[in-house]
């Protein structure tokens, strides 16, 4: 390329006319491009001149709008970037950030400036900010007491509502009076959802009579910017732009200046990047308004091609190169580019237009196909004879665009233009254009050409397209009429001399099924036939009650979309009458009984879901579980998910054993191949009286009655699913994993040499960000134990067993002649070692601290209660050699009922509990005073640096109540790996960015203290604040006086006198390191009562929360 700067390889993200045209102007370039295609979407015109093509899966829309695979597409192909062109993609700002993070060009803005520009109310915010008029208007933020409000403070002046998302004239709609707020607002509200996927809207007052008029920009990532002129796109219909002009004929040169100086200031104070349009209403005073700002090629940019001889494509490709504006102009005149004549556009559209103006899309395929030719002229479509238009796109077929050296030059050459334009095979609004050209109004007032031009004029301009003397008329196709249309005609005709009572067929389609006779008396929705459309059957029902009279198909017809079936007319005498009456119908009736109404597959579906319920197995139950004082599966479930919100998934799924069960066996045996999956609420009364989203939760369990809760093909399966769910919503789970692990007998597939070791739930689990709480009762064992192991909050029952091998494996393992299952990892001696954080008596409590571990990680309850605070005043005792409990501390600090000890079995040198204080979650990490006397030796440390990273992960504050001598020393806790713990404990709590508060209780000493509280007492805590009785120092107070005064001391001789003298040292040390002094020189932020320290820690939180809100809301200021 002439302008080379990296790019040597694009994408072409689009179809159609538009990817046509990216194709050309880049291959002129020496650019290499890979056109897209789809499964339904392969013969496009553009495919064929693109370098390479690439196929995406997917239909339609949609296959184009998947982001992810136009990303994979262009890194496949060695694109270097990616071009959207208008449409689909173009103003994606998940395109633009997925390109970049795939280290691809994306030839546009940035996706800050797409999503600016995405949202209306934002766009606004931004003209006002920049002293660009805009029309008064409201966020519709309260929905329709807003807009009523909007409507009324204006004295009831026409408005718009607005997508505010949105643009190309969906989601709009105009509001004349009261009456039509509602209509306005709710059609709106769906077209907004439906197409743009947000259904905000906003309001603005409608300005009458003026015109739409753009400024093309151009920007580059240096921050310069150019205004290339102005386009007037007044005429449309429904918000559609119809035909374009560049320049705006009318447009007042002063007020153009002005358009383009407001429209620059905006594109440099957005940081754009690449090309834009900004739209402004014009009234005739010359009074203008900022509407949006299409951050792309616009459709129309080829009218601004043609008047400044530049080529705004390859600009754009310029442009991304990072070649800055004043050098990246394209095209003959680019050197020089100055406005010359008057260039016009004419969309041509595949429609059929009712005599009322109102289009509808034509579909057909081109048969015979003349684009014209000539000086001045220029046709952009990528239409072909055998051309058949994809119904779900757009409808436009062709651009049309000729250059003139005035508008009534370029008007002329439009219209002999639109003379030579010639298709057949499906109908276009070829017809209608020429009018609006020929139109006084166009070339000799044009001033008076303004956005309602079309709906003022519409009548008369239909009526002039259908007097017109061209090969293509408006409402009809222009294909030759067969027999199918003459049969067509034929039913047209029948169905217009029907009565009311004729049933016409709503589809093209066969008759399958006559289901009456004439002479039946039938009811309203009585069923009549059944016709065969696409291979799916459609139910005819009578409409209106009476007798049928007239049949005019049978089975095996072919009718058409409005053809007559039947007639149904009154009743003929008081007999028949007398029968509708008590509904002594002859077709089937209508009417059912809901309390009686069944069918054999509901049937059969009720027979299975039987075999599901625990009633079906009560007896192997009560034997099985509840004699040794367990609970079946779905029993533990219902305790865990809210009722009536649980949502089970594969609950028919069998065990894959059918090659040597039957089955019936399996069905009443292997119920859900032995797990139970799904979604539910949890804790739901706990937030609010109504269902809050926060309390959605994948709750599981294995089956032990199903084969002994083993791992099966089918359970598997569910398990992938379960947790692709479960990662792709975000959402907690709580797993129940009793079971043997691994079931060897499903694995013997013929053929299969995978050797079960591609199982997907052994990754998606780690990938699961939100809490994953296990619980495990009974045998845990092998690929079970694996699930529970990688949970983050592990609970188990007293008499539960949990290993990594079960009995037989351990046996054949070669580790034992035989060894019992209650052998293999019993809970009380996981518990010690720190495997399992609770302990429960059996499985209702276990269940019930599942909630309550799920609970701190939903957030804040409503209600709670407190111990009287000044209580804490008396906990730490006086003395401060004496010893105490600091449990007592926690207890007396959080909210009644809301402390749950995390980990109490292993590292008794800190305690570490979730709580809540004023509803708020809290995790509470503290020295143990009672365990060598607050000293941190290995187990302490890495329970520790455990319990701050499951915080960490899943955002938990952390209070940190420290009381502490520093970490142990001697011989024998080296030996422990102490350095290791202690290490880990500084990096883990150095790194913290959830909210993390020190509170010093009595002793903060030496290394260990700084670990506690993050490296250094100030610098990583949100806040450090200190007890009265706090104390402070480098190490021991009688360690650092023995190093630094043992010359001294040992000087004296006298012992008497010698300890007293070290005691007296060791108190001055005492002194100079109190929590006073420390607070005198700001090393710690405040002295509290004791009392306080709920509120230190509540605001805290709430300081927290606030900070995070803002910065998900992307706001820096208040």
């Amino acid at each position: 390329m002439t302008k080379e700067a990296g790019l040597r390889k694009i994408l072409v993200a689009n179809r159609g006319e538009v990817a046509l045209r990216l194709v050309r102007a880049a291959s002129e370039l020496g650019i290499e491009t890979v056109a897209l295609r789809t499964e339904d979407d392969r013969e496009g015109m553009h495919t064929l001149l693109a370098s390479e093509v690439a196929e995406i899966p997917g239909k339609g829309p949609a296959a184009y709008l998947n982001v992810d695979e136009v990303v994979r597409a262009a890194k496949k192909t060695g694109c270097q970037g990616i071009i959207p062109g208008y449409g689909l993609l173009a103003e994606s700002p998940l395109l633009s950030q997925a390109a970049a993070d795939a280290g691809l060009i994306f030839i546009g803005p940035s996706a800050e400036t797409l999503h600016l520009f995405g949202d209306k109310m934002a766009s606004r915010a931004l003209a006002e900010k920049q002293k660009v008029p805009v029309v008064p208007g409201i966020a519709l933020d309260d929905g329709m007491p807003a807009l009523e409000r909007f409507f009324s403070d204006h004295g009831g002046r026409p408005v718009m509502v607005k997508a505010r998302g949105g643009g190309g004239g969906k989601g709009m709609r105009l509001v004349r009076e009261r009456g039509q707020l509602q209509d306005a607002f709710d059609r709106c509200k769906s077209e907004a959802a439906a197409f743009f996927g947000n259904d905000e809207l906003f309001a603005e007052l409608f300005v009458e009579r003026a015109k739409h008029v753009e400024i093309q920009i151009l920007a580059d990532s240096q921050g310069g910017v150019r205004a290339l002129g102005s386009r007037d796109c007044s005429v449309q219909r429904q918000q559609q732009k119809l035909i374009e002009l560049s320049p705006c004929p009318s447009l007042n040169a002063n007020v153009a200046a002005q358009l383009e100086s407001c429209a620059v200031t905006l594109a440099s104070a957005a940081k754009l990047r690449g090309l834009a349009t900004f739209e402004f209403l014009v009234e005739g005073s010359g009074s203008f308004y900022f509407l949006e700002c299409n951050p792309r090629l616009q459709v129309e940019h080829t009218v601004t091609e043609e008047v400044y001889g530049v080529d705004l494509v390859q600009t754009q490709l310029c442009l991304a190169n990072g070649i800055p504006v004043s050098k990246a102009l394209c095209g003959p005149r680019a050197d020089a580019p100055s406005a010359v004549g008057v260039a016009i556009e004419l969309r041509i559209n595949t429609e059929v237009m009712d005599n009322n103006g109102q289009a509808r899309p034509s579909l057909g395929t081109v048969s015979h196909l003349i684009f014209p030719r000539g000086k001045g002229v220029r046709v952009d479509s990528a239409a072909h004879v055998g051309y058949r238009p994809h119904q779900a796109f757009d409808s436009l077929f062709a651009k049309l665009i000729v250059h003139g050296k005035d508008l009534a030059e370029a008007t002329r050459r439009a219209c002999g233009a639109l003379d030579g334009f010639s298709v057949q095979g499906l109908s276009t609004n070829r017809d209608f254009l020429r009018a609006v050209l020929e139109h006084p109004t166009f070339v000799t007032n044009n001033a008076g050409l303004d956005t309602r031009f079309v709906e003022r004029h519409a009548l008369d301009l239909v009526a002039a397209a259908q007097k017109s003397g061209s090969d293509e008329k408006l409402g009809s196709l222009a294909a030759n009429a067969s027999q199918e249309d003459a049969t067509r005609s034929a039913a047209k005709a029948a169905a217009a001399d029907a009565g009311p009572g004729a049933v016409l067929s709503p589809i093209n389609g066969e008759v399958v099924q006559l289901q009456i006779k004439e002479g039946d008396l039938v009811a309203k929705g009585t069923p009549l036939a059944l016709l065969n459309a696409f291979k799916m059957e459609h139910q005819i029902l009578a409409h209106v009650q009476g007798v049928v009279k007239r049949v005019l198909v049978q089975a095996g017809d072919v009718v058409f979309e409005g053809d007559v079936l039947l007639d149904i007319t009154e009743p003929e005498d008081d007999a028949q009458r007398e029968a509708l009456s008590r509904g002594e119908l002859d077709g089937k009736s209508a009417g059912i009984d809901l309390d009686s109404y069944t069918r054999a597959d509901l049937e059969a579906l009720w027979e299975r879901e039987r075999y599901l319920e625990d009633d079906f197995r009560k007896d192997k139950i009560a034997q099985r579980r509840h004699k040794i004082g367990r609970r079946s599966a779905r029993e533990n479930l219902e305790d865990i998910v809210d009722a009536g919100t649980y949502v089970e998934l594969g609950r028919l799924a069998i065990a894959h054993q059918a090659d040597r069960r039957t089955v019936d066996d399996l069905v009443r045996t292997t119920q859900g191949d032995g797990f139970v999956c799904g979604i539910g609420s949890v804790n739901g009364a706990l937030f609010s009286d109504t269902r809050d989203f926060r309390t959605e939760c994948s709750v599981c369990s294995y089956d032990y009655l199903v084969l002994a809760g083993t791992q099966g093909t089918r359970g598997h399966l569910k398990k992938d699913r379960i947790f692709e769910l479960t990662v792709k919503w975000n959402l907690p789970m709580i797993i129940l994993t009793e079971g043997g692990g691994g079931r060897p007998s499903d694995f013997a597939d013929p053929g299969s040499s995978t050797a079960g070791l591609n199982i997907p739930a052994f990754r998606l689990l780690p990938n699961c960000a939100n809490i994953k709480i296990g619980v495990a009762s009974g045998y845990n064992f092998a690929g079970n134990t694996a699930l529970l192991g990688m949970c983050d909050i592990i609970i188990a029952t007293k008499d539960a067993n949990i290993a990594m091998g079960g009995p037989v494996m351990v046996e054949y393992a070669g580790q034992s002649k035989k060894v019992a299952p209650t052998e293999l990892g019993p809970a009380p001696d996981q518990f010690a070692h720190g495997v399992v954080h609770l302990m429960a008596e059996d499985e209702a409590e276990a269940t019930r601290m599942a909630k309550q571990c799920l609970s701190y990680f939903q957030g804040r309850t409503n209600g709670w209660e407190c111990a009287d605070q000044r209580v804490l005043r008396t906990l730490v005792p006086e003395n401060r050699k004496r010893v105490y409990d600091v449990r007592t501390v926690v207890e007396a600090l959080a909210d009644k009922d809301s402390v749950l000890e995390w980990c109490a079995g292993f590292g008794p040198g800190t305690v570490t509990a979730f709580i809540r204080v004023e509803g708020w979650p809290v995790g509470v990490l503290a020295n143990q005073p009672s365990h060598l006397s607050g000293a941190l030796d290995g187990d302490s440390c890495a329970k520790a640096a455990d319990f701050l990273t499951l915080c960490e992960t899943h955002r938990l504050p952390v209070v940190n109540l420290i009381d502490t001598p520093g970490f142990i020393v001697g011989q024998e806790f080296e030996r422990t790996g102490l350095v290791k713990h202690c290490a880990r404990l500084f990096k883990v709590t150095s790194t913290m960015t959830t909210p993390y508060m020190s509170i010093v209780l009595r002793k903060s000493y030496g290394l260990g203290a700084m670990a506690m509280a993050g490296g250094a007492l100030q610098h990583q805590n949100m806040f450090t604040v200190a007890w009265p009785t706090g104390e402070f120092g480098g190490m021991g107070l009688e360690g650092a006086v023995s190093l630094t005064y043992s010359k001294r001391l040992s000087e004296i001789e006298d012992l008497k006198e010698r300890q007293a003298k070290f005691d007296e040292l060791v108190q001055k040390a005492h002194d100079r390191g109190s929590a006073q002094v420390l607070a005198n020189d700001f090393a710690i932020d405040d002295i509290i009562d004791p009392k306080d320290s709920r509120y230190w820690i509540r605001r805290c939180v709430e300081i927290a929360q606030y900070s995070s809100k803002r910065a998900a809301a992307g706001s820096s200021r208040l």
